[in-house]
């Protein structure tokens, strides 16, 4: 199948794309054969997704495999993610601090009486 596929990195691309939203499909409705499709996956189509530099495409292919294939382990480890995400939540800036920052950096770069951006030396 690779091989028939290589004569044109697009349709590879296209079956890479093909295969992703068949395993997101599979993540809504659970079905008996979601096992051999994300067993598939991990062997021919998230390698191949490294290869070609895809790699979006082939974390993907591979987190939803893994979700498929080991459900227990993928609900442990995405909880503890969830538990480091509140954690670090606790030390992000709220929104309006950030905007000010910007609102100082928007004036420094850009004098309003110039109307131009300061000479750097």
């Amino acid at each position: 199948m690779v091989l028939g596929m290589a004569e044109d990195v697009r349709v590879v691309l296209i079956r890479l794309a093909s295969r992703t939203q068949t395993l997101r499909w599979f993540a809504k409705h659970a079905s008996a054969e979601r096992g051999a499709y994300a067993r598939e996956t991990l062997e021919i189509y998230a390698p191949l997704a490294n290869r070609l530099g895809v790699w979006q495409l082939k974390w993907e292919l591979e987190d939803l495999s893994f979700r498929f294939l080991e459900p227990e382990v993928y609900k442990r480890i995405a909880g503890m993610l969830d538990e480091r995400r509140v954690e670090r939540g606790g030390r992000r800036r709220h929104p309006a601090q950030a905007e000010g920052e910007n609102e100082r950096a928007k004036s420094f770069f850009h004098d309003p009486e110039t109307r131009a951006a300061p000479r750097v030396p």
